[in-house]
């Protein structure tokens, strides 16, 4: 894949490679450990389609500016990313430059792992009731962003030390 057709980078111990589909990049950083974490890059606007599962590895989703966007018809009932039970996944997500992730379903569900958020802005855009970032388990580190509903109905733990939260459920 070239960078022309190229929507997202994956970057492991300096050597890139570029990606047509974000959930190709992810899986790519699923390789990225605590010593040699990985980089995933945002390169476009994404309408994502399917669900992107995020089971493993240690790395840093930096949404550069870009959007990631769910549409209510593609029925993502676990969000843009789902951290499955029994995910080991590290996610950090980052941006300084406006990057969103905006979804009907919300944008973030987290039954296992650790996804910390340092940058951009979670949005639910749905109709009814919903949050941008749903925990069911797992850990959700949040130091910066804006973040519109959170909720942790089943569990889970969610440290906070800055960014700004509409609501917590």
């Amino acid at each position: 894949c070239g960078l022309e057709t190229a929507v997202a980078s994956t970057t492991v111990g300096g050597t890139g490679t570029y990606y047509e589909t974000l959930a190709d990049a992810i899986a790519a950083a699923a390789v990225g450990t605590e010593d040699v974490p990985a980089t995933v890059m945002v390169l476009k606007n994404i309408d994502v389609t399917e669900t992107i599962d995020v089971v493993s590895g240690v790395f840093t989703l930096n949404l550069n500016g870009k959007t990631l966007r769910d549409y209510e018809d593609n029925g993502l009932m676990h969000g843009i990313f789902h951290l499955p039970n029994d995910s080991t996944a590290y996610m950090t997500i980052a941006d300084t430059e406006g990057g969103k992730l905006l979804a009907d379903w919300g944008a973030i569900e987290i039954e296992d792992g650790t996804v910390t958020i340092t940058g951009g802005e979670f949005n639910y855009t749905g109709n009814g009731l919903g949050d941008a970032v749903s925990i069911d388990g797992g850990t959700l580190n949040i130091s910066g962003g804006t973040i519109y509903g959170i909720s942790a109905h089943f569990g889970g733990i969610v440290n906070i030390s800055g960014g700004s939260i509409s609501s917590i459920n």
